[in-house]
């Protein structure tokens, strides 16, 4: 079996020659595979942005939810609130319109046990002079009238 040459340096040139078309189908592959790569690089750089601005709005909807969680919970407080201070208001009233009416009644209760007094005196000062022998309206004095 005989060995084929070795290639003189005639065939050596042209196959490195620009027409060769071994080279041509080469670089056309190694452009393509370039290309694609370029491509590749875009996809992966577009995908990584999408990612990042996925992520950046499930991070704000999730402060948004949070946000308007708390609202309502604080909203809800209020309400229950403003229920006790309402009721507590009212009770407030209720109260405070039993002392006036308790005060009212401590004032005309003294004033009837005032003028009772005043007519026991009366009476008692009536009685003492229908037993006296000389009956004189001794409540008919000045000075008699200055004591009451």
């Amino acid at each position: 079996m005989d060995l084929p040459a070795a290639p003189t340096a005639e065939k050596h040139h042209r196959r490195l020659t620009e027409i060769n078309p071994e080279r041509i189908y080469v670089e056309g592959q190694m452009k393509s595979m370039k290309s694609y790569a370029q491509e590749l690089r875009e996809e992966v750089r577009n995908k990584a942005k999408n990612i990042t601005l996925g992520k950046r709005d499930i991070d704000m909807q999730k402060s948004v939810i949070i946000a308007k969680n708390n609202y309502e919970a604080a909203q809800a407080r209020e309400d229950t609130l403003r229920v006790a201070i309402n009721e507590n208001s009212k009770e407030a009233k209720r109260i405070s319109i039993g002392i006036h009416r308790g005060e009212y009644l401590s004032a005309n209760w003294q004033n009837k046990f005032d003028l009772l007094n005043n007519i026991e005196k009366r009476i008692t000062e009536i009685e003492i002079e229908k037993k006296s022998p000389c009956a004189f309206p001794f409540s008919l004095l000045p000075a008699h009238r200055n004591s009451r």
